[in-house]
Order: C-alpha cells, then structure tokens, then sequence
C-alpha cells in the first residue's frame, strides 16, 4: 500500500487539530477502548489521550481497512 502524495500534509493539519482539541476524535470499543480515532480522508489516525500529561500518543496512522489489526 503507498500513501497518496497529498495525505502527508493532510495527516499533518489533522494533528495540528488533534494537539488543539484531542477529543475532536470518536472513542473506540472493544478491545481498542481507550484509544480515538479521527479520520483524514480514507485514513484513520489511531491514539490515545493522556489527560495527567497533557499529552496525545499517536498509535497508528493508516489506511482504515488495514489501521485496526
């Protein structure tokens, strides 16, 4: 799979957004409770909020078909 030549800079706006307001993203279930999820196109960015640190981890960017396993 090779990522579209615009998504770098798409996924980059989306952190930005998500370093501004971490719970813009929809909360994940199951077994990735947890975690969030905001979506860039056909990709999803996969993280976690650490409220205690003030701090966003990115887990996972893909595509969403494949982001999840």
């Amino acid at each position: 799979m090779h990522a579209q030549p615009h998504m770098g800079k798409r996924v980059a706006i989306a952190l930005d957004h998500l370093a501004k307001d971490p719970e813009i993203g929809i909360p994940l279930r199951g077994v990735l409770k947890g975690y969030y999820k905001y979506r860039v196109g056909t990709y999803r960015i996969i993280y976690e909020i650490q409220k205690s640190k003030l701090l966003v981890i990115v887990i996972d960017i893909g595509h969403r078909k494949e982001v999840y396993r």
